[in-house]
């Protein structure tokens, strides 16, 4: 299952970059951009992606032991 989630990860990370590649040659609106322009809209957005990753990086590292093995 580790594999699957590898190659999605790998799928994710290059259709990004493809996003990225093809947006700056065509001249179009890059995802930098686009991030600057929607906190120009809606500044929380910075706080919230915090919030989000902060959450997430909490759920997967955080030390915890199951009744099982104590």
């Amino acid at each position: 299952m580790i594999d699957a989630w590898s190659i999605l990860l790998i799928i994710a990370v290059l259709a990004i970059l493809g996003l990225e590649a093809y947006t700056y040659f065509a001249d179009r609106t890059t995802l930098s951009g686009y991030v600057v322009q929607f906190t120009q809209d809606w500044p929380l957005l910075p706080f919230v992606v915090g919030l989000i990753i902060g959450a997430l990086a909490s759920h997967f590292w955080w030390p915890w032991c199951s009744p099982a093995c104590q």
